[in-house]
């Protein structure tokens, strides 16, 4: 087995790869920064990868300096072995010449080596948990890796804390979130192979006088959705976000939604003698478009005012992938406050809502299930809007697969306020109705 040490470039990989050499069998220089096709072609699939990152802004002040240490011609060697036109180097500080993001996308997204992320700071400057992990996955009992103040390739410039370089780029957030979402972390696609994850909403158009307040707290779901859907993405986890609705709701659903086809059931399709009932969706008709229209491993469903946590696919994924619950279910922190001052708080305000604490909510309104699970859910014509269809759900869910899990308190989900209009409706025709309809779901027999 041979080692790759990949790297953005001024990253510590030199430094690693003579420390590693009489280890283990370790590619040279200038094979560094390969991309990943490259290196199979050159290298073949024998191959584990440790791509090393940096502050984006270490790196590029580190290259300016380089400049300064060795001239020019360094630096034309330097992009000619990153693989970037030379030509761009006067733009460096607007755009990502070097290609960094390019690079390093290319790592998160390939099929053919186990790879581990770490971070030159942690690498160098103590942190235990990269350590044991690069232990780990070279195979070598221990390591001694510290910052090198005679390291031949670092040149004049010199980093003694993390994150303390003066250059100002325009180009580096994008992969700067990207490395701040972790401190190490291994891709193996052979071992882990990755989970299709689908979230599906219903929205629905309402006016603004609405006393669900959905009017308001829908555009904070659909943000925190795509926040966190893009969060996932840049840590290797890939949600598609789906939403399933009538025609006349079309004008609310954000472009980054996948639409699935229309819904053509509702409480006023299905109980046309219930005078003035409300428009609300058939819960099995959504499922069984779900598993129509997508070929999803896991779909989580929920209520279209109920927001996530940025690291709330993330942490859906790694449950998923611990192995201990295939089926689960999260419920929210209610009654997060609506105004902050005399100011209605909106979606430009979700890093203020998801640091409120908010209250423990007793219902269950975000399902996690498992294709072969949600293939033998029948729930009848039960529809949302009106309890029990939430507990009804997660009984049926229990008796297919009675390690389903309840995440009371995980603090993964919100809801803006505590308004539970249904409450005021309890007693009418279709609350009945949902009551009545409750004793008709159960599993579909095969």
């Amino acid at each position: 087995m041979k080692f790759a040490i990949i790297t953005i470039g001024r990253s510590g990989s030199s430094e690693l790869i003579d420390i590693l050499k009489s280890k283990v069998q370790v590619i040279s220089k200038p094979d560094n920064h390969l991309y990943h096709d490259r290196l199979l072609s050159k290298h073949g699939k024998d191959v584990k990868v440790i791509f090393i990152t940096r502050n984006i802004k270490d790196v590029i002040q580190s290259l300016l300096q380089r400049n300064k240490d060795k001239g020019i011609k360094w630096i034309q060697e330097h992009y000619k072995n990153l693989n970037s036109d030379f030509a761009d180097f006067k733009h460096v500080l607007e755009k990502d010449t070097l290609q960094f993001e390019k690079l390093y996308n290319s790592y998160l997204e390939q099929k053919q080596f186990d790879v581990l992320f770490i971070k030159y700071e942690c690498l160098y400057f103590g942190c235990q948990e990269t350590l044991r992990t690069l232990c780990s996955f070279v195979n070598v009992p221990t390591l001694t890796i510290k910052y090198n103040q005679d390291n031949k390739w670092k040149g004049n410039y010199d980093v003694n804390e993390m994150g303390n370089s003066n250059v100002h780029l325009k180009w580096d957030a994008s992969l700067q979130r990207k490395l701040d979402s972790y401190t190490c972390k291994q891709y193996n696609p052979e071992r882990e192979p990755m989970k299709k994850i689908v979230h599906c909403i219903n929205p629905f158009h309402c006016l603004e006088e609405n006393p669900s307040y959905l009017y308001h707290a829908q555009p904070i779901t659909f943000e925190s959705m795509y926040r966190a859907q893009t969060y996932a993405k840049e840590n290797g986890v890939n949600v598609e976000l789906l939403s399933i609705n009538y025609p006349e709701d079309d004008v609310i659903v954000p472009d980054y939604f996948t639409r699935l086809p229309y819904l053509s059931k509702s409480t006023q399709t299905e109980f046309p003698n219930i005078s003035g009932a409300k428009k609300l969706p058939i819960i099995q008709e959504i499922f069984d478009t779900i598993l129509r229209e997508s070929d999803a491993d896991y779909i989580i469903f929920s209520n279209s005012d109920i927001g996530v946590q940025p690291h709330f696919y993330t942490s859906v994924n790694n449950i998923i992938k611990g192995g201990k619950y295939a089926n689960f279910i999260i419920n929210r922190r209610d009654n997060i406050p609506k105004f902050m001052g005399d100011k209605r708080v909106s979606k430009d305000d979700l890093d203020w809502i998801c640091n409120q604490k908010g209250v423990k909510h007793p219902g269950k309104d975000c399902f996690i299930i498992s294709r072969g699970v949600l293939e033998q859910i029948d729930m009848n014509v039960m529809f949302t809007g009106y309890p029990p269809w939430g507990y009804v759900l997660h009984t049926i869910m229990q008796k297919i697969d009675k390690n389903t899990h309840l995440f009371a308190d995980a603090q993964l989900t919100f809801h803006m306020g505590s308004d539970m209009v249904w409450k005021k409706d309890k007693g009418n025709k279709l609350s009945n109705k949902n009551e009545e309809l409750s004793k008709l779901c159960g599993m579909k027999t095969k």
